[in-house]
């Protein structure tokens, strides 16, 4: 590897020879493959510097773009560190920042206030409501989540998830949502993008104004760009094309947000004339967790050929890689607690990445109740408060004779059955008549709620367990599961009742069960809030999901749960669904230092009750290293 120990003064000494020709660069676009760990943030930060001081640029027009508030930050503090706060003319913020400005300044009236996730939540039941649609809290999450996706992408052939609840119904959904948000007179985050491009592609003036404000354009992540950003990006730079991109395609991770690789892959079909810097030395991971990594992501078929270096060897320290299977989950869990109490001082650089916050919060459990402190950004729920635990508590109320009216308004759409909200309004005590009194002009509406009452009265006469079991099979709950467009969570959402059902045999009276349910909750509350008092400092083990962990890294990650139908997850069905999927662990794998700790459960059987639980595909190139862990 050569080094330059003749650069400039303006740079580091360990500058080495690509980051110096992409710190370099002059005009024109450049694309920088810049794999983890290979100091992207600091040829940003000295290509800014040397823009300036070297070819004379004003300040003032560089734009330097990331994908995050936080990002920006980080990247304006360490240029400024570096520059000694002499140039606060440069430019930084994310993609949304920036068009909301341009949008705030170019059109007077146009909103300047967010919607909060309530006021969406309050607009989209308002619009399903409209359009005489049932609803609960999940399907309400789901439709956002899917319209989200529509305003990130926007194209004319633009379909809906199949799977979708209301998915033949999602074009009148939107178009009423839509009706109702420029009523309140506020913006989805989602509409700044589409605005923005809108306001480049009909206001010449307004765009030729931005053309001439910025000239040179740094963005950061390029890897996550989506197609809109991308149109609005090539509107702007233009006709010089001073793009400058610094990003990762082995990296690309957000494809739920519309992100995708294909515009760093075709950076060179878009820009004929870029030149391609490839940042190739890796100064964070020991080469041996290196070539885990490239191992796993090598199996991907779509993405650029590299070959990264490992740099930093960690003299005097030895790397240590373990990879095991387990029976079951309570195995690895114990086993992680056990490593994690002997080695109390390497808390704060340790961290156990999931796939979900799911899994992030049974995990959180496990630590609360070893007393072992943990820091974890993401909000954490026990196991009793997952929605398909708080689902079969309230069927398993009404079961009882317990007629809450938010038990049954949670759960009766719960296979969707079309009952209304408004069968429920009205003040005083609710009883199941009040909802059979609405529909009694209605005979098919009346007949469904007599059904749902009459299964609540049958499973209220079963042992605890096997009413679980009815809510699920007989009443439809399964298929309640399958059908809500939550298809990666579907498995832990089976896995979540197969345990509920394991605890319920040993406390056959349903109300009893409850009661027990109670207390649980209680105790694990207590236990969590007194890991977290022990953490007061934040010295704790990071607990957070492989998403979250993007950025980061750690002297110590554990990486549990590499399992199928987790990693990848039930709804990667196509190629690049998959291959995104593979990129997730290729990103966890790099977030370590020197040491690395991969798992999977072998044992317990899958969701269905089937087959044995299968390791990850993408664990197929090092699947030597497993050893059984009997615990």
């Amino acid at each position: 590897m050569k080094r330059m120990q003749s650069a400039p003064q303006a740079f580091h000494t360990e500058t080495n020879m690509p980051q110096l020709l992409a710190i370099r660069h002059r005009d024109g676009p450049a694309m920088v493959l810049a794999g983890p760990g290979s100091g992207k943030t600091f040829v940003i930060t000295q290509r800014l510097r040397y823009m300036i001081e070297e070819y004379g640029i004003p300040p003032q027009q560089i734009l330097v773009v990331t994908f995050s508030k936080s990002a920006a930050i980080e990247m304006q503090s360490r240029f400024y560190r570096l520059t000694k706060s002499r140039y606060p003319e440069v430019t930084f913020g994310t993609f949304h920042s920036i068009f909301f400005q341009i949008l705030r300044n170019s059109i007077h009236t146009y909103p300047n206030e967010l919607m909060t996730n309530e006021q969406k939540i309050g607009i989209l039941r308002q619009s399903l409501q409209n359009l005489g649609l049932a609803t609960d809290p999940d399907t309400e999450w789901v439709l956002l989540m899917e319209i989200a996706r529509y305003k990130n992408d926007k194209r004319a052939d633009f379909k809906p998830d199949p799977s979708l609840v209301y998915a033949e119904y999602f074009a009148s959904i939107l178009q009423e949502y839509q009706k109702l948000a420029r009523e309140l007179h506020r913006i989805d985050f989602d509409d700044m993008t589409p605005d923005c491009l809108h306001l480049l592609e009909t206001s010449p003036g307004i765009l030729e104004k931005y053309r001439e404000r910025f000239r040179y354009f740094l963005v950061d992540e390029y890897q996550d760009i989506n197609r809109l950003q991308f149109l609005c990006l090539q509107k702007l730079t233009q006709p010089g094309n001073h793009l400058f991109v610094v990003g990762d395609d082995d990296q690309s991770i957000y494809g739920f947000r519309g992100s995708k690789p294909e515009f760093m892959l075709r950076f060179k079909e878009f820009y004929p004339q870029a030149k391609e810097f490839l940042l190739n030395f890796n100064y964070r991971s020991h080469d041996r967790i290196l070539q885990i990594a490239n191992q796993i992501i090598m199996e991907n078929q779509t993405r650029f050929s590299k070959h990264p270096e490992a740099v930093n060897s960690y003299p005097g320290e030895v790397c240590e890689v373990q990879a095991r299977m387990f029976e079951k989950e309570e195995g690895e869990r114990r086993l992680l607690c056990k490593y994690l109490s002997a080695h109390p001082k390497s808390l704060t650089e340790s961290a156990i990445l999931f796939r979900t916050n799911t899994e992030c919060s049974r995990m959180a459990e496990s630590l609360a109740e070893a007393g072992i402190p943990f820091c974890c950004r993401e909000k954490l729920r026990s196991f009793y408060e997952e929605a398909v635990c708080m689902d079969l508590f309230a069927y398993l109320r009404l079961a009882s004779g317990r007629m809450e009216r938010a038990d049954f308004l949670r759960v009766m759409n719960k296979p969707l059955r079309y009952i209304s909200r408004e069968a429920l309004a009205g003040g005083g005590p609710f009883s199941s008549q009040m909802v059979l009194h609405y529909y009694q002009q209605n005979a098919q509406m009346y007949r469904r709620v007599e059904l749902l009452l009459r299964q609540c009265r049958m499973a209220g006469k079963m042992r605890s367990h096997l009413a679980i079991g009815y809510v699920v099979n007989g009443m439809g709950y399964d298929r309640y599961l399958r059908t809500t467009g939550q298809k990666a969570g579907y498995l832990l959402a089976k896995e979540s009742v197969n345990r509920l059902v394991e605890e319920a045999k040993e406390t056959p009276e349903i109300q009893e069960f409850l009661d027990g349910i109670v207390e649980k909750k209680k105790k694990i509350k207590q236990a969590l809030e007194n890991s977290r008092s022990l953490n007061v400092e934040g010295k704790g083990v990071r607990l957070m999901t492989m998403h979250a962990a993007k950025g980061l890294e750690f002297d110590t990650v554990f990486l549990p749960s590499l399992n199928e139908g987790v990693l990848p997850s039930r709804h990667a069905v196509s190629i690049p669904e998959i291959e995104e999927e593979r990129r997730l662990l290729y990103v966890a794998v790099t977030r370590a230092r020197k040491r690395l700790y991969l798992s999977f459960v072998s044992g317990e059987k899958d969701a269905g009750g089937g087959t044995s639980r299968l390791p990850s595909r993408f664990l197929r190139p090092v699947l030597s290293l497993f050893q059984e862990e009997e615990m």
